[in-house]
């Protein structure tokens, strides 16, 4: 049941890492303060002859990209400004070539993705901005040009100002992301430099293009992400108590250094001397069998590993 449980939640994509609960409180008061105040600066320059609404349904998406996730590429100022902008302009260029109707909204939102593709600013809502365009456009009456103005462009800059602001007073959080990590800059003390990045922004790039995949994080997060990860490798060891006759256990290493050995048989517990014999599985000296001291083997192995789905896994 467990293991059926496991499989719908890896189909359905449930992630299995959740913010903390201050990060949650964190995006439900700056969402609430932002959309707020954004509602409030449109009714102070729109006219109300001008028969516009207030606030664009898209700008509630952009609340959740910018005030859940801050530090997503998807949330960034370009990425909100040029996704509304650009796609506002392709839903009013089809309006005013093909008029309205569902061919019309199909692509509108097609072209507005291929545009923010283009232009290196996707943002999911710009489909629904551009969408909107033409849904605004009645039998009678076109989307006027000046829908990029007003209502978006009130909507847009105002929120991305506002998430500047309202991000100011939780130190976890900044926007843009690159103020997370580049709040100032400092003179240059070689005597406390940190480790080196273990990937370029160059390498980072290669790698994205050779699994051909847009991914919502920073460059600059990536970097954080993998020196964690790397970090709790370092601290993974197992105890002789843990130790498992017929388990299988890695290194952890990467590369040709790689190997997965399997406990084949070891020493009994009142014996004097606790030794393991072991024999790799895959990676590095396959098919060599040794006797090696128990305390040896722990040091060795990092974690447990079991074969799945054409592949080992961590246990």
């Amino acid at each position: 049941m467990k293991k059926t449980w496991w499989t719908i939640k890896h189909v359905m994509g449930v992630p299995a890492h959740t913010p903390s609960w201050r990060e949650q409180m964190a995006a439900v008061l700056t969402s609430a303060a932002g959309i707020a105040m954004v509602a409030w600066i449109s009714t102070q320059l729109i006219q109300p002859e001008n028969n516009h609404p207030v606030l664009i349904a898209s700008i509630g998406a952009t609340a959740v990209l910018v005030f859940a996730l801050p530090h997503g590429a998807l949330s960034q100022p370009w990425a909100v400004l040029g996704g509304h902008t650009i796609s506002a302009l392709v839903g009013l260029a089809i309006v005013h070539t093909l008029g309205g109707g569902n061919l019309s909204a199909a692509l509108a939102v097609a072209l507005a993705i291929g545009a923010m593709h283009l232009f290196k600013c996707i943002h999911p809502p710009g489909g629904a901005t551009a969408l909107s365009a033409v849904l605004a456009t009645q039998d009678n009456s076109l989307t006027p040009w000046t829908f990029v103005l007003n209502p978006v462009w009130l909507n847009v800059v105002p929120i991305i100002v506002l998430t500047y602001i309202l991000n100011l007073p939780f130190p976890w959080r900044r926007y843009p992301a690159n103020m997370h990590t580049h709040l100032a800059v400092q003179p240059i003390n070689t005597t406390q430099l940190e480790q080196e990045m273990p990937f370029t922004e160059r390498h980072l790039a290669r790698a994205l293009d050779d699994i051909d995949a847009v991914i919502d994080i920073s460059d600059d997060q990536l970097q954080q992400v993998y020196q964690a990860l790397a970090r709790q490798q370092e601290n993974t060891h197992l105890t002789e108590e843990q130790l498992v006759t017929g388990a299988f256990y890695s290194n952890g290493l990467s590369g040709d250094l790689w190997c997965i050995r399997q406990i084949i048989d070891s020493s009994e517990p009142t014996a004097r001397k606790q030794q393991v014999i072991y024999k790799t599985i895959a990676g590095a000296n396959k098919g060599e069998i040794h006797v090696v001291n128990r305390a040896l083997f722990a040091a060795w192995a990092r974690y447990a590993v079991c074969a799945g789905n054409g592949r080992w896994e961590r246990i």
